[in-house]
């Protein structure tokens, strides 16, 4: 049993790795949750006051932090899975490549429901190659030291960034909170 243990915990990235991957995680999915947010932000200010805009606006924030824990879950237990020649060398740059190839890829499907739904089997073979692509550079990732020691550096400078976002999810989530179950 201790063996098992063991390997499970060799597997698993650092501390210091996994934040930088989390913040990563919160920096790509709060980008995309906020671009979203201006584009129907003219619409809420036209027919919402303060608060309720306020209120509004929480709910993406969080539902991204929400969604940033579960990819940041999924690819730290995928770095549990997948042989470490593919995620786990050198955790953080591959992980990071992974990410954002997996950021883009969401980001074509969502600009793109109407292909999706009538090339289904070309939208099959697309998301296929791209994510073969990310699995490739993430291989390659994990193999120079240079590009490793810049996407560490990105990232840290990323995290900065990052914390003002979970800071923001914070605050919506308290308001979401006051909102749902004061008896005001």
């Amino acid at each position: 049993m201790q063996r098992i243990l063991d390997s499970i915990k060799s597997r698993l990235p650092t501390r210091s790795d996994a934040f930088l991957i989390f913040g990563w995680c919160v920096f790509l999915i709060h980008v995309w949750s906020i671009v979203n947010i201006l584009v129907v932000l003219p619409s809420w200010a036209l027919r919402l006051g303060l608060f309720e805009l306020l209120g509004v606006t929480s709910y993406p924030l969080v539902f991204a932090l929400l969604e940033s824990i579960l990819v940041w879950l999924l690819i730290i237990l995928l770095s549990l899975v997948l042989p470490r020649k593919v995620l786990g060398k050198d955790f953080v740059a591959q992980a990071a490549i992974f990410i954002f190839f997996l950021a883009i890829l969401s980001g074509l499907m969502h600009f793109s429901v109407e292909l999706i739904f009538n090339f289904r089997l070309y939208t099959l073979v697309l998301l296929l190659i791209i994510f073969s692509i990310a699995l490739i550079l993430s291989y390659l990732a994990g193999r120079s030291m240079k590009y490793s020691s810049s996407i560490r550096n990105l990232l840290s400078r990323v995290n900065v960034l990052s914390g003002i976002y979970i800071f923001m999810d914070l605050v919506g989530l308290s308001i979401i909170l006051f909102r749902n179950f004061y008896p005001g």
